[in-house]
């Protein structure tokens, strides 16, 4: 029986209708053959079994818990290295988007986040996370994501531009632009620790507050 997998931006159920109306209308020119919707969501997973004129009412059983979606996978399970890549590339999305809420659901409640900037849980890092997105604008444009099990590296471009005060300086207007690396594993649909390395000094200096010597 073939597998559908969904995996990708956070949504809610309207959004799954809207992804499996834009992603699987063939199936519906397949009334009676079985197949077997998998949503993942961002604390694992669930599936159900329907055929090509039900999927809708498949879709619409898993209620309005938050899910992930995204690009069909057709004909076989979604692998823990393809889950977990999913779960990272969630994240970015989420990154990009400024939605630090997103961001949360994903994590881990007691998810540890490392970087330049020390280390700790959602509560004690949001703040940076949000002059990152609204001081610098930070966006993540991912190059390459490797996995082994639910371990996942991501090599990014790390892009932004000063429009708003963050981490007691005034904006400048500069642009930024670095390569980044971060590392994550992922337990059960949710991101439990995430380490990030970027060249902060490289960062600063491009934005006009830092000397350059």
């Amino acid at each position: 029986m073939p597998v559908y997998g969904f995996s990708g931006v956070s949504a809610d159920v309207d959004a799954v209708r809207r992804d499996l109306d834009e992603s699987v209308t063939d199936l519906e020119t397949r009334p009676t053959e079985n197949f077997q919707v998998f949503v993942g969501f961002a604390w694992g997973g669930t599936s159900t079994t329907a055929n090509g004129s039900g999927w809708r009412r498949a879709a619409a059983s898993f209620g309005p818990a938050k899910a992930t979606l995204g690009t069909i996978v057709s004909g076989f399970a979604m692998s823990i290295e393809e889950e977990s890549k999913a779960v990272v590339r969630s994240y970015v999305d989420a990154f990009n988007r400024g939605d630090l809420a997103g961001l949360k659901a994903l994590l881990d409640a007691d998810a540890e986040i490392q970087g330049v900037m020390g280390k700790g849980t959602f509560d004690r890092i949001q703040h940076v996370w949000r002059q990152l997105i609204e001081g610098y604008g930070m966006q993540l444009a991912i190059q390459g994501l490797v996995a082994e099990g639910n371990v996942v590296a991501a090599r990014y471009v790390e892009t932004g531009t000063f429009r708003a005060p963050a981490f007691g300086h005034p904006p400048t207007g500069r642009s930024y632009e670095l390569v980044a690396m971060e590392w994550f594993e992922i337990e059960h649909g949710r991101i439990k620790r995430r380490w990030g390395a970027r060249d902060s000094a490289s960062q600063l200096r491009q934005l006009g507050v830092a000397p350059s010597s």
